[in-house]
């Protein structure tokens, strides 16, 4: 009943690349947040409470996704388990 073909698997692939991506974005535009809070903030509080764990959640949301992108071409049995459209 759960025939993953080819067309699943590369549409998985572009699903599962775009959703990425968008994160890997989102992680870009918190480390930009944090670094322009860090560097413009005028209070050494502003700095370290907000501009600092920004940049940390951003960084460690891109490391992620990054290696979320090459899970995703790596592995083709994790897609098959993971597929939307053979549901």
């Amino acid at each position: 009943m759960n025939k993953h073909t080819f067309w699943h698997h590369l549409a998985m692939v572009v699903y599962s690349e775009i959703i990425n991506l968008v994160w890997l974005l989102v992680g870009g535009v918190l480390i930009l947040a944090g670094l322009a809070i860090f560097k413009f903030a005028q209070g050494e509080f502003f700095r370290l409470a907000i501009g600092l764990p920004l940049i940390l959640i951003g960084a460690s949301l891109a490391l992620f996704k990054l290696h979320e992108i090459i899970l995703v071409l790596a592995r083709p049995n994790r897609l098959k388990a993971l597929c939307v459209f053979c549901q």
